[in-house]
């Protein structure tokens, strides 16, 4: 939960982060989907595959090494790779990142 806070907070989608007490990934993305106003959308979609995926590798990445999970090292590795995603001209991710006010990367 901090860290899609972390990301969807500085975009003012702070509606859309999961609560506590969500029990389904799809039922929360489904239910943030609509909070997202049709012109972000894509962006939040992407946002999320993108999130979801850091999450999955860095979790499976350090159970092979032993490291211990940490928030800041995903956090890196998510804006590492959402610059990769906009510079391969991932269009509706940048508006959503840089016609924010805020800039994650």
């Amino acid at each position: 939960r901090q860290f899609r806070y972390n990301l969807l907070a500085p975009l003012g989608l702070e509606c859309t982060v999961p609560r506590r007490n969500e029990k389904s990934f799809t039922e929360w993305w489904r239910q943030a989907n609509k909070k997202v106003v049709n012109t972000q959308r894509k962006g939040f979609n992407s946002m999320v595959i993108l999130g979801s995926w850091t999450l999955r590798l860095h979790r499976n990445g350090g159970a092979f090494d032993g490291a211990t999970p940490s928030l800041a090292k995903a956090q890196h590795s998510f804006k590492e790779e959402l610059s990769l995603w906009c510079f391969a001209g991932a269009r509706k991710l940048q508006k959503l990142v840089f016609g924010c006010g805020e800039v994650l990367v």
